[in-house]
This record gives C-alpha cells, structure tokens and sequence, in this order.
C-alpha cells in the first residue's frame, strides 16, 4: 500500500478503520461507501485541529495520521467501554481484554501524537559538561 499524497475524509476515516482492524468490526465502526461514516465527528475535530475546512490541502501527512490514529482509538474505546467479562455454566467470555487492549492502543496513539503537537513539544538541551 502506497502512502497517498493528500487526503480526504471518506480516505482517512478508510484509513482509521484499516488501523483499528476486526477492533472496528467488534466494536460496530462503519465506514459508508463514500463519506466517513461512524468517523464523521472525529474526522471534524482532526480539521479543527489541523486549522483546516478540507484535508486534501493538509500537506503535512504525519500529522494527519498521528490525529487519525488517536480519534480512531478514541472511537474504539468509546464504543468497547461497555463491554463486560461473564461467567456462565463454567464458560468465560472475557470481551473486557478487547476494551483492554483498545485503552493500550488510545494511550500508545496518544504519546505518538505528542510529537507533532507543537502545543507539547519539548526541546531537550544537553548539559554543558564541566571540565
């Protein structure tokens, strides 16, 4: 799969899904065949954040990404929050690690968004050594 050169909301919300993966279909996420479905809500507040109306002029493509995968996860773990462990008749379902793992998944995302976030970057200067 080639990196595309721009985006647009129907081809990120279809990236956000790619990166959720059967996580999207346990947890419900609908992409349409032409608009960005269930990732609608999330794809506007990526706009507001990147300070843009239409994505195709974003040009700064890891940024678009690192927003996606973090709204993505967000998505994920709003609609997994429900899920529960049941035990019945000595069998378990333990549908809670899928929530579990989504969480992982939301907090990874957000550390990796932190870098093209210029409201939290850090610069790290190096000590003078003494001599």
């Amino acid at each position: 799969m080639t990196l595309p050169m721009t985006y647009t909301d129907h081809s990120l919300a279809v990236y956000m899904q790619a990166l959720l993966g059967p996580i999207a279909d346990i947890a419900g996420i609908v992409v349409g065949e032409s608009d960005p479905g269930d990732f609608t809500a999330h794809i506007d507040q990526i706009k507001l954040e990147l300070g843009t109306a239409d994505l195709s002029g974003v040009t700064d493509l890891k940024s678009v990404r690192a927003f996606g995968s973090y709204f993505a996860w967000i998505l994920a773990v709003e609609r997994l929050a429900p899920l529960y462990s049941l035990k019945f008749e000595g069998t378990a379902l333990e549908r809670q690690q899928i929530y579990e793992h989504a969480r992982q998944r939301f907090a990874l995302a957000e550390y990796r968004l932190l870098r093209h976030d210029s409201a939290y970057s850090v610069d790290r200067q190096r000590a003078a050594e003494e001599e």
